[in-house]
């Protein structure tokens, strides 16, 4: 095997699974009229509620005028509220809607069952996947490359 074809056999199954998980996601919100972006938006305020904007767009890696769109767009649906923050009153905060709370948990749900199969793994393998995932991250990473999430 020579070098291109070690690092293909390292990464395409990376690829692959990051596609068949976009795939799911992308199906799953389809069933309830949102996008993925929007699922993974309530699914943030669900978990931390009261994040203003630029919050949202941090943790979710996307710029600041995509994430104004995707906000506006759930807040047009009744999913989502803009509401003043408590402690600073020049920033708005957001938080799910009870009809947002109850959107996000349907497709939870429908992305979880179909998530559901990853349960079959043992836990062995589970931690030599961590593992090996940790030790590929850890070869690809540079000193001075800012982390994202450890």
């Amino acid at each position: 095997m020579d070098e291109y074809q070690k690092i293909t056999a390292i990464l395409n199954p990376y690829r692959e699974v990051h596609q068949a998980f976009f795939l799911i996601n992308q199906e799953q919100t389809a069933k309830v009229g949102i996008t993925t972006l929007q699922y993974f938006t309530l699914a943030l305020l669900f978990k931390t509620p009261n994040m203003n904007l630029g919050e949202l767009a941090e943790v979710l890696f996307c710029s600041n005028s995509t994430m104004s769109g995707v906000v506006d767009r759930l807040v047009k649906a009744k999913l989502i509220i803009r509401e003043r923050s408590q402690t600073d009153r020049r920033t708005l905060t957001l938080r799910l809607t009870d009809l947002g709370e109850k959107k996000y948990k349907e497709t939870d749900v429908l992305i979880m069952d179909r998530l559901s199969k990853l349960l079959e793994m043992t836990e062995e393998d589970v931690n030599h996947l961590t593992m090996l995932h940790k030790k590929v991250l850890s070869k690809l990473r540079c000193e001075g490359d800012v982390k994202s999430d450890e």
